[in-house]
């Protein structure tokens, strides 16, 4: 069986006061993927989906429950906090 290839919230900061963040998805150096769509991303965040689009197992790992950035994250991608 194949390790599965980890998806990750990569966060980049452009305002201190985290006003405009914008997220970026990282994966395994390892994944083949070159690009994943808003839809793709939230099937595999919200556990819609366990595999990337090629097939291969993906892994997506998050923030700490009290993390503002990991509530902002959900806001942007399905316009709900995790709690929600």
């Amino acid at each position: 069986m194949k390790s599965p290839l980890i998806l990750m919230i990569g966060l980049v900061l452009f305002n201190l006061d985290a006003v405009s963040t914008e997220f970026v998805v990282v994966v395994n150096k390892d994944n083949t993927i070159d690009s994943l769509s808003k839809r793709e991303v939230i099937d595999i965040y919200m556990c819609c989906y366990l595999t990337f689009p090629d097939g291969e197992m993906a892994q997506p790992l998050d923030l700490p429950s009290e993390s503002l950035l990991k509530n902002d994250f959900y806001m942007q991608l399905v316009n709900k906090s995790e709690q929600n």
